[in-house]
């Protein structure tokens, strides 16, 4: 390439969004040719209230991704790979017996696991 054809690009990174663990993900559906990947993050909450009275929640904050089909099944392959190697470094991964997915009419696909209770 020559200098005539080189072009400087400025690239900002937005740094500002907090990392967001999941640990759950309640809906994936597919739509007008984009899929939806709803994460979940359940939380255990406890607020003690002025009159000593102790209220116990669970906080559920929600991070869903809009996703193109071709970038999702490019996503697929590396996480296949990542899984592969994993696996392989520290066994096979087990999932949970209650796990199940449910396909609606609607081609919306539902997954149920059962979440842990953190509150006693």
């Amino acid at each position: 390439m020559t200098n005539e054809n080189k072009q400087q690009i400025n690239l900002g990174i937005d740094h500002s969004k907090e990392v967001f663990y999941t640990n759950d993900f309640g809906v994936i559906a597919s739509k007008n040719n984009e899929i939806t990947l709803d994460f979940r993050q359940t939380l255990p909450r406890i607020d003690a209230l002025p009159n000593g009275q102790v209220v116990r929640s669970m906080q559920v904050k929600h991070n869903p991704i809009l996703i193109q089909p071709t970038l999702l099944k490019m996503l697929v392959i590396i996480l296949k790979e990542e899984l592969e190697k994993i696996e392989k470094e520290q066994g096979e991964i087990k999932l949970p017996e209650k796990w199940k997915m449910e396909k609606d009419k609607d081609k919306t696909i539902t997954t149920r696991v059962e979440t842990p209770d953190y509150i006693g």
